[in-house]
């Protein structure tokens, strides 16, 4: 038996450095530590102590001592908090020709706690997936507790809020797991007998993940449940509008953000919502309240987009032996929303999106001011300003819905 877990581990590990390792570049941090911790460096056999914020890179391995629980922080927030007695391998990296950023853990052993706010329905992105000795987990925007037996692998699955995808490596099959459930992988069986999630269960990892956090995540899958409820039962006639929005930025080239970042916007809730009754419109009548009634719409969203542009950034080593050069596209944007039955603004939020990159022509607006302005055009979309938009179109829908669902 031990065998056999020693060559699926050795599988899994070798799928995963497929990301190259690095000393340097994206990290992992270890932004919060109860009791000790471990790391052993990509390429080292010796285990040496890791103290609170200090970061972890590709391949790199690290394990919480007994009573500890420490928290890893991803550079695309995703969370993992950590019991004691667990390991976990960190692959992090970066795909240079989409220049998007790779995340990847293996969880050795222990019980593991994973937060991830990324993908929304019906819309592609980089899947984030989580590696255990029996198992590998597909995610898509959801909360979920991983348990692995060091001596034969078996994990256990707690989905708290959203949906994953659980895979039995050996036996080369998969399901879906929805929230609230749970399932056990193990060598010979299929991850599709699944069964509710307890009280008992939530409790138990109370018992090392803040109460608060669990809460928060409990309160989102019944939001969630709430809206998903009245999507199916099609009881939403309540219609949105959203307005043109109004170029505050120092933006001043050929797109017209105003009128197009609405459209995305709408396109978007729709693909995520695809019942959600929300239009975008192209002209504006002078208050929200006039919108809404020749529209005959309850809600309406208007914006301000404050930020559109690239910011050109220089830095340099503490030991001045290195110099770097990056451009940023950055984005922000102010949402409003106005309810035409309660006669008032009842939310306003700011949501932006920010990508990286080198500093050279492909990443100028000499070069990406003459592509389409659209996140279908895989040029666009893989552009610092793209990438900017994505992120930001992905908060705001999270917002909108939020707020107009709540």
């Amino acid at each position: 038996m031990r065998n056999n877990v020693q060559s699926v581990l050795f599988y899994s590990i070798i799928l995963l450095s497929t990301i190259p390792a690095r000393s340097a570049g994206p990290a992992v941090i270890l932004d919060s530590l109860s009791g000790s911790a471990e790391v052993q460096r990509a390429g080292s056999t010796q285990w040496v102590s890791i103290r609170q914020d200090e970061k972890l890179y590709n391949n790199d391995i690290v394990r919480i001592i007994q009573g500890g629980v420490g928290r890893l922080r991803w550079p695309d927030k995703t969370v993992a908090f950590m019991r004691g007695g667990s390991q976990v391998l960190v692959n992090i990296g970066t795909n240079r020709e989409k220049n998007k950023l790779l995340n990847y853990a293996t969880v050795f052993m222990g019980s593991v706690f994973f937060i991830i706010k990324k993908a929304l329905p019906g819309k592609r992105k980089e899947e984030m997936r989580m590696y255990t000795p029996t198992s590998v987990i597909t995610i898509r925007g959801t909360s979920f507790a991983v348990g692995v037996e060091a001596e034969t692998g078996l994990t256990s699955v707690k989905v708290i809020c959203g949906t994953i995808r659980v895979g039995c490596i050996q036996k080369g099959v998969s399901a879906f797991l929805g929230a609230p459930s749970k399932t056990v992988i193990e060598r010979e069986t299929d991850p599709i007998v699944t069964s509710a999630l307890l009280t008992a269960d939530l409790d138990s990892l109370r018992l090392w993940v803040p109460r608060d956090v669990i809460d928060f995540e409990v309160a989102t899958h019944l939001a969630q449940g709430r809206r998903d409820r009245l999507i199916i039962s099609g009881n939403m006639d309540e219609k949105c509008i959203i307005l043109p929005f109004t170029n505050a930025s120092k933006y001043g080239g050929a797109w017209d953000i105003g009128h197009a970042v609405p459209r995305m916007l709408a396109t978007r809730l729709l693909s995520a919502y695809s019942r959600l009754n929300i239009t975008a419109i192209d002209s504006a009548s002078p208050a929200p309240a006039d919108a809404a009634a020749k529209a005959k719409a309850r809600f309406v969203i208007s914006g301000t987009v404050t930020f559109f542009d690239i910011v050109n950034h220089a830095e340099i080593t503490v030991r001045a032996d290195e110099y770097h050069e990056r451009s940023i596209g950055r984005i922000s944007i102010d949402l409003f929303i106005f309810d035409a039955e309660e006669k008032a603004e009842v939310y306003t939020a700011t949501v932006s999106g920010e990508q990286t990159g080198r500093k050279n022509n492909q990443n100028s607006w000499n070069t990406i001011g003459e592509m389409p302005f659209d996140l279908e055009n895989g040029e666009f979309a893989s552009s610092i300003v793209g990438g900017a938009l994505d992120q930001a179109l992905d908060a705001a829908v999270e917002k909108v819905s939020n707020a107009l669902y709540r």
